[in-house]
């Protein structure tokens, strides 16, 4: 069963879809829409991951690795 949260989520993103399809938006737009926000997350969580990895190799003294990569 899925969590509250996440039912909110997707009922917010049919809401704008739907928005978005009774509006002046062409299909192109709304695509683009979709997939900028898609890959706007992903480099997001990208960094995050790169400085979670930083974090790891510095708590585990390598600092000679973390030098190297900055």
């Amino acid at each position: 069963m899925r969590h509250t949260k996440d039912e909110r989520s997707l009922k917010i993103l049919k809401e704008w879809v739907q928005e978005c399809l009774n509006s002046d938006c062409r299909p192109l737009e709304i695509y683009t829409a979709v997939i900028d926000a898609v890959k706007e997350n992903t480099k997001y969580h990208e960094i995050c991951a790169a400085e979670g990895r930083t974090l790891v190799t510095m708590l585990t003294n390598n600092f000679s690795e973390v030098e190297s990569h900055d």
